[in-house]
């Protein structure tokens, strides 16, 4: 199956620390230029749209994208999230009603809201989990992305404790990415003999 993958911006409703994007904050991508690439790629047989970010939940643009997508054909749809914006009931209803099975790749890297707040720099914790009944409540499928480092590593059993109670389909796990936090590489990346 061809998919597109696009980014709407890279601003975000959390702030955190081991970021990927952080040095993309502020750059958002033209939605004529967007809406141009997901026409020509459904022309081509494309059946599949990834948006991601930052937060794609956040822009304006969010559903006027989604709606393009789907009126010129893209039948599946996955959501990069943080899942904040998923607490929303009325939210996780527009976006099935657009696209009755979407799908989510949902952030989760903390078993707390203390976690939450130190690394990711809000108090979004509840929100997620909010978002997380939500999608189930939905009968809409949910993936969660975990990213392993120092601060969280211990804390796995709690996290997949966590996860298998909200009924997450699946879990991923990936190690923290060096390059987004090198200024601070021996506070975040756990040595191998460690983890």
């Amino acid at each position: 199956m061809k998919e597109l993958d696009i980014k709407i911006g890279y601003n975000c409703n959390n702030n955190c620390l081991f970021c990927l994007n952080k040095d993309k904050r502020g750059f958002d991508h033209n939605l004529l230029n967007l809406k141009n690439q997901i026409k020509k790629s459904a022309d081509a047989g494309c059946e599949k749209i990834i948006i991601s970010g930052g937060e794609p939940l956040i822009y304006d643009s969010f559903f006027e994208i989604l709606n393009f997508a789907k009126f010129n054909g893209i039948r599946f749809c996955e959501i990069q999230t943080n899942g904040r914006m998923l607490s929303y009931d009325d939210f996780v209803k527009e976006i099935k009603n657009i696209f009755e099975d979407a799908s989510f790749l949902v952030s989760f890297h903390y078993p707390d809201a203390e976690m939450y707040k130190k690394y990711s720099r809000s108090d979004g914790f509840r929100q997620v989990l909010k978002g997380l009944n939500n999608l189930k409540n939905h009968k809409l499928k949910v993936t969660t992305n975990t990213v392993l480092f120092k601060g969280n590593y211990m804390e796995l059993p709690k996290i997949v404790d966590i996860l298998d109670k909200y009924g997450c389909d699946s879990i991923q796990f990936r190690f923290i990415d060096g390059r987004n936090v090198f200024d601070q590489f021996h506070d975040f990346v756990p040595k191998m003999k460690e983890s």
